[in-house]
């Protein structure tokens, strides 16, 4: 391991991985709340707090991680890196509530030719998040090389971003809706694609921290 081979390292390092388990699932909770609204399922409300009480207990783990760094885990030269790679981690899982919260509190009318479009983002923002886990383990034992998982991230967010642009395109031009309506369905059309754009400043941290450790 990295930051040293002490049995409070270890466990600490154990804690991280639980935590980035944590944001998968909320991740994951966040895609099914999207499938589900999207095929006028009603337990899409069930995944919306099920995301509610993941982030909960994602930001309860970040704390506990943060208080053992504080008390002395890891080495002090890497310990801020980390501090600030678990805040990345965190805001990945802030962004998926606040976007399904836009969903359960707007309720939007999607239009139909769209609509497929939106469950295609959630999915690939899965699979954007779904290697992070593993790559931070890795990057705990020592291995820094992050290229391959930096560039496989962002070619999902690269993805995400062209079907963002096709889909606000329509919504402006094509659809002939109102363009109030537009405009709340390019913020909430926005809003889940930020969750990508997260896991990319994720894996931006990770570099860094690759990098500082190669010094």
């Amino acid at each position: 391991m990295i930051f040293g081979q002490g049995k409070r390292d270890r466990a600490v390092a154990a804690e991280i991985g639980e935590f980035c388990n944590l944001i998968s699932k909320t991740v994951e909770s966040f895609r099914k709340m999207i499938t589900e609204y999207i095929d006028w399922d009603s337990k899409f409300k069930e995944h919306s707090r099920q995301v509610h009480e993941m982030e909960h207990e994602c930001d309860l783990k970040r704390r506990k991680i943060e208080r053992a760094m504080f008390e002395g885990a890891f080495l002090p030269a890497y310990r801020e890196e980390y501090i600030t790679l678990l805040e990345k981690l965190d805001r990945v899982a802030n962004k998926a509530e606040e976007a399904a919260d836009t969903i359960y509190l707007m309720r939007p009318d999607i239009p139909e030719p769209v609509r497929q479009d939106f469950v295609t983002i959630a999915n690939i923002t899965v699979d954007c998040f779904a290697p992070i886990p593993e790559g931070v383990r890795n990057l705990l034992d020592g291995n820094t090389d992050i290229r391959e998982l930096e560039e496989f991230v962002e070619v999902k967010e690269q993805e995400v971003d062209k079907i963002q642009f096709h889909v606000t395109r329509r919504l402006f031009k094509d659809l002939g809706i109102d363009k109030a309506d537009a405009l709340c369905l390019k913020m909430l059309i926005d809003d889940i694609c930020s969750v990508s754009d997260r896991i990319e400043n994720v894996t931006d941290q990770m570099a860094i921290v690759a990098i500082k450790r190669q010094l």
